[in-house]
């Protein structure tokens, strides 16, 4: 490492402590009266795994602070690691708690030490960790903190906005009070010679509970390190068993921020919870989906990071301040947390653009890069987490959601919650669309890698077929669009450019409209298009195209800039697909799909309230127009060189 021998001692010695003096009464059935760090993974016990991990790193002094049984820990480290490793044995004679245990020894350690909770099975980048802690000159210690599934019976830690520790709430909690899922996950950098004077405080003494906070009180500075990495105490045979398996997986490593991370990025307010007229400025309006936390949990579940990107513009107008965002946000994760959900990050652009609110704050109202569809924030996630963009998701309610993802090249979802896509401040298009964040989740975790099993034939045939142009048409609601944007993955991930487009762009306004389904569209300006892009020559061309206003029902007031590459196979979607695919015979390249009548009908129902419409308006409209349009699109289904049931 590069600051090693500037902020470890000299000769390259970095030290770690792991206070390994856990007797594990929870544990004895499986312990078979060893002592804690012996626990059993696979064919060696937790310690171990865990000096392997601290020697990867360059640690080449560790510290074993035991006691109970503390021959059987010894003997066993004494045959089994490398020699290599300085290893030095301190006993305590009688229960001191992890602070006192430290600090008894501290006059023989180093003045930079790594400590480390001898139950906890741990993945992390620790040169990460060190470097956040020596950027800190006046940090006397560094703490590992994580979000996780228990925060109701775990150490909470507060921060400040320069991640400066300004309070602990220890276990247990006081009842409704909103907290931060910032859990301690006993993992340390400490600076000794700063706790000298803190060696003769009554013991036993813990960490979280007596000595941090003591050391708060005497205006010492601790810094709270944030990181998603795997770090999980043993301590239960509930944890011990989720640990094994996780570790049976390769969850812990896959978990370590060197390896790409899976994200799901979720907006706030209309895709957690219920907008509000106005702003959400205060705890009481902030209510979460009912069903939220399962989405969450599920992600979490399938390790998936969860990150929310949010604007706060109430921030920027003087109707909230950051302290109470903070606790807006306390309040999500406690709810979450009850639970076993969690979020790993939250990004927030405090501005706004316009002026003249009463209140507002002046040097927060600027056009920033950091407000969406501006794509500051996600940028920095990608860089704090490493992520693996290809293989990420966007999910949220409005066009800036959409429009931020497709600027990344993050795969989106428009949920039909809060406002649905339905403002109109941008024009895009999403790639998927869900009823709200739980389907959203069922669709990425287990719909999503079954339709592209479903795919496969159809991806052989376009791939042989060697054709430019495709048509994907069904009844409404039947996975068109879905489908479409499957098969534009997956022709992605085969290094075949692709891009898909929605026939409903051409949708002409009501009172241009005739009575039969293709008379509602502008059939000219899409065959003009289709003509115009199968029969480009340069190797990009940005096209303007233009989309469709479901409340106003007319076309968008601004189009979409599009860039198509020559080479790109292209997809059309839609209702009347499967009669623009007529309209040009020279191959047979139209796919026809169907679903079940039920799934559909519920669909329908879904986007015609997200519109405003009443169930009886829904109804009626479905009664005058499902006649004709399954008459229409019947004309052409025995015209597709396949057939598909989603």
């Amino acid at each position: 490492m590069k600051f090693m021998n500037s902020f470890f001692q000299k000769n390259n010695i970095k030290e770690a402590v792991i206070l390994a003096g856990g007797k594990g009464t929870r544990l004895s059935s499986i312990l078979q009266n060893n002592p804690k760090p012996m626990v059993p993974f696979e064919k060696v016990p937790l310690i171990h795994l865990q000096i392997e991990q601290l020697v990867k790193y360059g640690y080449n002094s560790i510290n074993i602070l035991t006691s109970y049984k503390s021959e059987i820990i010894k003997n066993y480290l004494t045959k089994n690691l490398d020699k290599k490793v300085n290893i030095h044995f301190y006993e305590d004679t009688k229960p001191l708690g992890t602070a006192g245990s430290f600090l008894s020894v501290l006059g023989k350690l180093s003045k930079h030490v790594l400590v480390v909770y001898g139950d906890t099975l741990f993945d992390i980048n620790i040169e990460k960790f060190e470097k956040f802690h020596f950027s800190k000159k006046s940090a006397s210690a560094s703490i590992f903190l994580h979000p996780n599934t228990h925060p109701y019976d775990s150490d909470l830690v507060e921060m400040n906005d320069f991640h400066e520790v300004i309070k602990f709430h220890p276990y247990p909690h006081k009842a409704n009070k909103w907290l931060p899922n910032m859990v301690n996950a006993a993992f340390y950098l400490i600076n000794t010679k700063r706790l000298v004077n803190f060696q003769n405080i009554p013991k036993p003494s813990d960490f979280g509970k007596n000595l941090f906070p003591k050391m708060l009180k005497e205006k010492h500075k601790i810094f709270g390190y944030v990181s998603p990495e795997y770090i999980k105490d043993v301590g239960t045979p509930d944890r011990y068993a989720k640990a094994l398996s996780d570790y049976r997986k390769n969850i812990p490593l896959l978990s370590n921020l060197k390896v790409k991370q899976k994200v799901i990025f979720l907006d706030r307010d209309g895709t957690i919870n219920l907008l509000s007229r106005n702003n959400i400025n205060n705890t009481k309006d902030f209510k979460i989906y009912d069903y939220v936390p399962e989405a969450i949990k599920l992600f979490n579940d399938s390790n998936f990071k969860v990150i929310v990107i949010t604007n706060q513009p109430a921030i920027a107008k003087g109707q909230c301040d950051f302290n109470t965002l903070n606790k807006i946000h306390y309040k999500m994760e406690s709810i979450l947390g009850k639970s076993g959900a969690f979020v790993d990050r939250i990004y927030f652009c405090p501005h706004h653009p316009d002026s003249g609110f009463k209140g507002e704050v002046k040097s927060l109202k600027i056009r920033c890069q950091c407000r969406k569809p501006s794509t500051k924030l996600v940028k920095q996630a990608i860089h704090d987490f490493n992520i693996d963009v290809k293989n990420s998701w966007f999910i949220g309610d409005s066009s800036a959601d959409i429009l931020v993802a497709k600027k990344m090249g993050i795969k989106s979802i428009l949920v039909n919650t809060g406002e649905a896509g339905l403002d109109y401040k941008f024009s895009v298009q999403p790639q998927y669309s869900s009823e709200n964040l739980l389907s959203a989740s069922k669709f990425i975790l287990d719909e999503y890698n079954l339709l592209k099993i479903k795919l496969k034939k159809i991806i052989s045939k376009i791939t042989k077929k060697n054709e430019k142009i495709y048509f994907v048409s069904g009844y409404s609601k039947t996975g068109k669009s879905t489908v479409s944007q499957a098969l534009k993955d997956q022709l992605l991930s085969a290094n075949i450019v692709t891009e898909v487009f929605s026939l409903d762009r051409w949708l002409l306004p009501l009172n241009k409209r005739g009575n039969s389904v293709d008379s509602r569209y502008d059939i000219k300006a899409i065959i003009d298009f289709i003509k115009k892009i199968n029969n480009q020559r340069k190797n990009t061309v940005k096209y303007s195209l233009p989309n469709y206003n479901k409340i106003l029902n007319a076309p968008c007031t601004s189009k979409e800039v599009v860039p198509v590459n020559k080479n790109s196979i292209l997809i059309f979607e839609g209702v009347i697909a499967g009669y623009i695919a007529n309209i040009f015979p020279k191959s047979n390249n139209h796919i026809y799909l169907s679903r079940d009548n039920s799934l559909r009908k519920n669909a329908q129902m879904v986007d015609y309230k997200s519109r405003g419409l009443s169930r009886g308006k829904i109804l009626t409209l479905l009664k005058n127009r499902e006649p004709e349009e399954l008459r229409f699109i019947q004309q052409y289904k025995n015209d597709s060189f396949i057939q598909l049931r989603v």
